[in-house]
């Protein structure tokens, strides 16, 4: 009788868009049963979820209200608790858990480590607590937060594939992780144009997608903004919510900043409209973060906008060695360097943005070089 080979993905936060679906998908192909496991908690609005997917299990958790609380963390450690007791209980021949929290790191490697009769993979989308906001807590809070990270640091290297989101991450952890197991996977996403879009030359236009969260570079948004403004005509359109919403746009009135606030758009070919009006697309993050990739980012080079970028690491190479945008160092100079870039230089850096997302970000470039992962670990 044949064996019908099972895989469990675990997941806390739900990055089926970004990540789980084309997860599945290769693990299907490889003809893996696949079961997706969730916790039944929206972190974003902090509630239970109105509606599940009908193609996930979910696993009750304990609610929290603060982003930083233990009430979270003790969440977190339950659901890593749950998700380990499904794993002993009806063993799966293949597990991929997501991390964080890093207490699924500490629950499945050290149950790796005892039990090697089944197939892990570790995939890293995050660092807490390296990306925690603060830098004032972070020393304070330098004992609990050492805690925190050696939950992940002394266990993930019990994974028979750490998949690392960037290559910053790997870098950090390069002395906890084995290097022949550790692999950077970017985020991935379906290309949207595969042609330079029309834009209008006679006023430089900006977008800015996604949270607009605490870890967001508000102030260094408006201040490369603010530079244009005083030599160009320009516009500002805004698609996104959150906590630093308010903030950001009583800062642009404060600078007479024209903008177009759209609130949150899910539908692709609005955004596809609001974007064709652009020329770049702001990612830049407050220097706290720990991050060297942003899936907003991979949200406009689908759409063929350069980017005005000042994430370290992997996007900050992309930028500076394939040409698709402007590292911010300086506000008044990254100002001059978007003015006097002529129409065929933008030309080619939007030709350059096309290119570059085929080769590193498109979803099949995911699923081939997981395939090949996977393939390697038989």
């Amino acid at each position: 009788m044949t064996h019908t080979k099972t895989a469990y993905i675990f997941d806390v936060y739900d990055d089926y868009a970004v990540r789980l679906k084309y997860v599945r998908d290769v693990l299907e192909e490889q003809g893996y049963q696949t079961t997706i496991y969730l916790a039944d908690f929206d972190h974003f609005h902090k509630e239970k979820y109105r509606t599940k997917r009908e193609d996930a299990k979910y696993i009750e958790v304990m609610p929290y209200k603060k982003n930083f609380s233990y009430a979270r963390i003790r969440s977190h450690m339950k659901f890593a608790e749950a998700c380990l007791k499904i794993q002993k209980e009806h063993p799966a021949d293949l597990c991929y858990v997501m991390v964080p929290p890093n207490s699924m790191a500490r629950q499945f490697g050290m149950y790796r480590k005892k039990n090697p009769s089944f197939k892990l993979i570790f995939d890293l989308c995050d660092m807490w607590p390296e990306s925690f906001p603060t830098k004032g807590l972070k020393t304070i809070l330098s004992v609990p937060f050492g805690i925190w990270a050696w939950f992940r640091n002394s266990s993930m290297k019990y994974g028979d594939l750490i998949m690392s989101e960037c290559d910053l991450f790997a870098d950090i952890l390069k002395d906890n992780l084995p290097s022949e197991r550790t692999e950077t996977f970017w985020l991935c996403r379906p290309q949207k144009v595969k042609e330079i879009l029309p834009v209008s030359s006679e006023v430089i236009t900006f977008a800015y997608l996604g949270s607009i969260n605490n870890v967001v570079d508000v102030d260094s948004i408006v201040s490369v903004l603010s530079e244009v403004k005083k030599r160009s005509a320009m516009n500002f359109h805004i698609i996104g919510d959150g906590e630093q919403r308010e903030r950001m746009l009583k800062l642009l009135d404060e600078n007479n900043i024209p903008y177009e606030y759209h609130g949150l758009v899910f539908d692709e070919e609005e955004k596809k409209k609001i974007f064709a009006q652009c020329h770049y697309g702001f990612n830049m993050m407050r220097d706290t973060t720990c991050i060297g990739l942003t899936m907003k980012s991979l949200d406009y080079l689908a759409y063929d906008l350069p980017l005005i970028n000042n994430v370290p690491a992997d996007t900050w190479n992309l930028v500076e060695k394939k040409k698709i945008g402007f590292n911010v160092k300086d506000f008044a100079q990254a100002a001059e360097e978007i003015l006097h870039t002529d129409e065929t230089s933008y030309k080619s850096m939007r030709k350059n943005v096309i290119d570059v997302f085929s080769s590193f970000f498109d979803d099949s470039v995911f699923k081939t070089k997981m395939h090949s992962a996977l393939n390697r670990m038989r």
